[in-house]
This record gives structure tokens, C-alpha cells and sequence, in this order.
């Protein structure tokens, strides 16, 4: 995995950030972000490999986003978590 595709990484930019602040997000509200994203990645997964050989394509390619929102969600709350 390069630096550019490290969740921590890529969300860190959201924490400097002045009206979207992350340190003021509640670690609650993240984690609660994550575990929809893990269960939306789940869920995708399940209708790839179901998917009817014509659009395996198309699932995978949902399946993919959903696996970078999922990353994405539990590197913000990696931020939000770590210590300043």
C-alpha cells in the first residue's frame, strides 16, 4: 500500500479543515460511519459474487467504491481517535 492509498493519509486533510472540523466530529458519529460502510462493503461483496455473469463488472466495480468508502471511514475515525 503507497502513502496515497492510506486511509489515514487521504482523510487527514478533513482535520485541518475549518467548518468540517474532524476533532470536533464525535467518535460515535465516526464509528457509527464506519460500521454502515463496512455493512454497505458486505453487502456489495455478497451481490458481486451473485451477480449474473454479464454484470459482474458493474458489481465489482460498486464493490471497489464501497471498500474506498469503508477505508476512507475508518481512517477519519483513525484521526479522530489518535492522539493531537
Amino acid at each position: 500500500m503507497t502513502t496515497d492509498d492510506d486511509p489515514a493519509t487521504t482523510a487527514r486533510p478533513f482535520a485541518r479543515r475549518g467548518r468540517f472540523s474532524l476533532m470536533r466530529m464525535r467518535p460515535a458519529d465516526l464509528f457509527d460511519a464506519w460500521q454502515f460502510a463496512e455493512t454497505e462493503a458486505t453487502l456489495a461483496l455478497a451481490a458481486w459474487k451473485s451477480a449474473p455473469h454479464g454484470k459482474k463488472g458493474d458489481a465489482y466495480v460498486s464493490y471497489v467504491a464501497a471498500l474506498d468508502r469503508e477505508a476512507k471511514a475508518a481512517g477519519m475515525l483513525a484521526i479522530r481517535l489518535s492522539p493531537a
